[in-house]
C-alpha cells in the first residue's frame, strides 16, 4: 500500500537544505519498491522553495545501497546501448537541432554540445564508468570520481581507469580544472545540493560548464504513479527536484542557468508500471524487460516533449 497525500509537518523535519527554512509539508509516503532493502520514508516539500527530500533522513545513506546496486557494477544492455552512443555523438559536428533530437531520445549523451577532442571533463558519481569509457574513446580526457569502491573496480577493470575512489568533498582530483562537469543522476543523491554544486563550480575551469541529469518530480508520471514513480528510489535519492527547484538550487550556488528541460528516462513508465501493480512493494522485475522498455519508450519521449518527462536536464555556468 502506498499513501500520496499533502498533509502539512512542523520543524520536526529539519531545516531545508537549499533555503534553510524550516516548513514542510509530507506529498507522498512508501518503501523501497526499486531494490527492496525495506524501510517506511516520506518525501516532504518545503513550503518556502519547494525543494523536496526524504523524511527520516538516512543516518548512514550508503547502509541502503546493496551489494549489487545495479548503477555501480552491472554491465546491461542499455548500459551498452548509452555507452555507443555517447561513443558516437560526443566529439561529433552535429546541427544544433539535430543534437537536441539525438539527447532528447539519449539523454545520457547530453553534454551541453559538442565536445572538443582533448576537453577536460570530470564525470562525477562515475559509477561503473560507463560514460567514461564512451567519453575517452570519443577523444575526451575524461576522468571520473565514485564513492563506491566495488563501482571504481568495475569501471578500472572494465577499461575506465581514470575513475577514481571520491566524491567532491574528498576528491583526489581537485587540484585539476575542468572544461565540463557532469553530474548525471548524481546530485539527488548528495546530502547538501547547494555544497556539492558550489564546490562543482570552483573545480569549473574559466568559461566551463556544469551538465546536471535529475529524475523530475514535477513530471506527470510522478503525478500518476505517487510513491510507485520509479524515480524516487526511496531513501537513496534524498532530494527530489521540480524545475522550478533545481533552477533555485542552481542560483544559490552562484551558477547562471543556460538552459533546464525535461527528458525521457528509458524503462521509467514500465518500472513504475511494475511496482503499482506490485501494491507499491518491490517490483517483481518484468519492468526491466527491455523489450517492454522500448514498447513504451515513445510514451516517454512525448511526455518529455509535451514538458512533463521524467527526468530533468540542466546546463549552467560559474556566475560572472
Amino acid at each position: 500500500m502506498t499513501i500520496d497525500h499533502e498533509a502539512p509537518v512542523g520543524a520536526t523535519h529539519g531545516p531545508c537544505r537549499v533555503c534553510g527554512a524550516d516548513e514542510a509539508r509530507v506529498v507522498l509516503s512508501g518503501t523501497d519498491h526499486r531494490e527492496g532493502v525495506g524501510g517506511w520514508f516520506s518525501v516532504v516539500a518545503c513550503r518556502a522553495c519547494g525543494l523536496a527530500r526524504v523524511d527520516p533522513w538516512p543516518d548512514d545513506p550508503m547502509a541502503w545501497y546493496p551489494d549489487a546496486y545495479q548503477q555501480h557494477t552491472a554491465q546491461t544492455l542499455t548500459g551498452r546501448v548509452v555507452e555507443a552512443g555517447v561513443r558516437r555523438t560526443a566529439t561529433r559536428p552535429m546541427a544544433p537541432a539535430l543534437r537536441a533530437l539525438v539527447t532528447a531520445a539519449l539523454p545520457d549523451a547530453a553534454m551541453g554540445g559538442q565536445l572538443a577532442a582533448g576537453t577536460r571533463l570530470l564525470d562525477v558519481g562515475a559509477g561503473n564508468g560507463t560514460a567514461v569509457r564512451a567519453l575517452r574513446a570519443a577523444g575526451v580526457d575524461a576522468h571520473g570520481v565514485e564513492p563506491e569502491e566495488r563501482a571504481v573496480a568495475a569501471a578500472q577493470t572494465g577499461g575506465a581507469p581514470t575513475v577514481v575512489t571520491g566524491t567532491l568533498e574528498d576528491n583526489p582530483l581537485a587540484d585539476m580544472r575542468w572544461d565540463v562537469i557532469r553530474m548525471y543522476q548524481t546530485l539527488e543523491h548528495m546530502p547538501d545540493p547547494v555544497d556539492a554544486l558550489t564546490r562543482a563550480r570552483e573545480l569549473l575551469a574559466p568559461g566551463g560548464r556544469l551538465v546536471i541529469g535529475v529524475p523530475n518530480f514535477g513530471s506527470l508520471g510522478r503525478r500518476l504513479f505517487g510513491a510507485s514513480w520509479d524515480g524516487l528510489e526511496l531513501p537513496r535519492h534524498l532530494h527530489h527536484f521540480t524545475p522550478a527547484s533545481l533552477g533555485q538550487t542552481l542560483a544559490r550556488a552562484d551558477l547562471d542557468v543556460t538552459s533546464i528541460r525535461t527528458v525521457a528516462l528509458f524503462g521509467l513508465l514500465p518500472a513504475s508500471i511494475d511496482a503499482r501493480t506490485a501494491g507499491g512493494t518491490r517490483q517483481r522485475g518484468w519492468g526491466r524487460s527491455v523489450p517492454l522498455r522500448a514498447v513504451l519508450y515513445p510514451v516517454e519521449l512525448l511526455a518529455a516533449a509535451l514538458g512533463m518527462g521524467d527526468g530533468l536536464l540542466a546546463v549552467a555556468h560559474a556566475r560572472t
